[in-house]
């Protein structure tokens, strides 16, 4: 359990860093942080969502054997 949480982490880290970098936030301003924190917080429900889909998608397929 702790392994999955550290690499969670580890992701939105990653994900951040990759926001601020190909976008060119600059932090120390409001107006750098508020537009960093509408990309970042919309990437991650964009995230929820896809999860979502995968999710439901997976459920609704057949998991049983076939049998011949």
């Amino acid at each position: 359990m702790k392994t999955i949480i550290i690499v969670l982490i580890l992701a939105l880290i990653l994900g951040s860093l990759f926001i601020i970098s190909s976008n060119h936030y600059n932090l120390s301003t409001k107006e750098g942080r508020t537009d960093f924190a509408k990309t970042y917080f919309g990437w991650i429900g964009q995230l929820g969502k896809n999860l979502y889909s995968i999710t439901s998608y997976s459920v609704k397929l057949d998991w049983t054997p076939k049998t011949s």
